[in-house]
């Protein structure tokens, strides 16, 4: 929801002025009305990605955020194919916790609206960041076939050390071409 009450650019907001309506009706409950309004709203609407992908979820109380970055087609060199290398960005939100990124390339894939999945083929092997610090890290793919145009990350919360799964969803549009 918006601050002028409508839920979408060019919306007519009734969705969110019945949700109101009802909360209302709840007369004594006011505050917590207000506070279960207040966790509608962001579940309906969390905060969005700069990168086009779907927006992470609040971190977890490990202390650890994950968020897409960036996808692009790179030629790598030892091969001399063009992989889809996708950055993401991992953040110690843990006062004095340190996070260790390792690289499980089975618990990272990527698949397509069309049902093709491609296995993790490469990325950053290990990475460490200290309370309060992010860190960059980079995984890749095989070449998705031409005809993909949706693209699906899921990224296991084993290579950060929580139990949480990550995902994001990107469009070929938002790839960057190589050079």
């Amino acid at each position: 929801m918006r601050a002028d009450g409508d839920d979408e650019p060019g919306g007519d907001g009734e969705s969110s002025k019945n949700l109101l309506k009802l909360l209302l009706a709840l007369g004594g409950a006011g505050v917590v009305g207000l506070g279960v309004l207040g966790l509608l709203i962001y579940a309906t609407n969390p905060p969005p990605n700069p990168a086009g992908g779907n927006p992470t979820p609040p971190a977890a109380p490990e202390g650890v955020r994950l968020d897409l970055v960036k996808s692009a087609f790179r030629d790598f060199k030892l091969s001399g194919q063009r992989r889809l290398a996708v950055s993401l960005k991992i953040t110690n939100t843990s006062p004095a916790k340190r996070i260790t990124w390792n690289l499980r390339q089975s618990a990272v894939s990527l698949r397509d609206e069309h049902g093709n999945q491609y296995a993790c083929d490469g990325g950053v092997p290990e990475a460490t960041v200290d309370p309060g610090k992010e860190a960059n890290v980079q995984v890749s793919f095989p070449r998705p076939v031409d005809q993909a145009e949706r693209f699906t990350l899921s990224v296991g919360g084993e290579n950060i050390g929580t139990d949480r799964a990550y995902t994001f969803t990107f469009e070929r549009k938002d790839i960057t071409p190589a050079p």
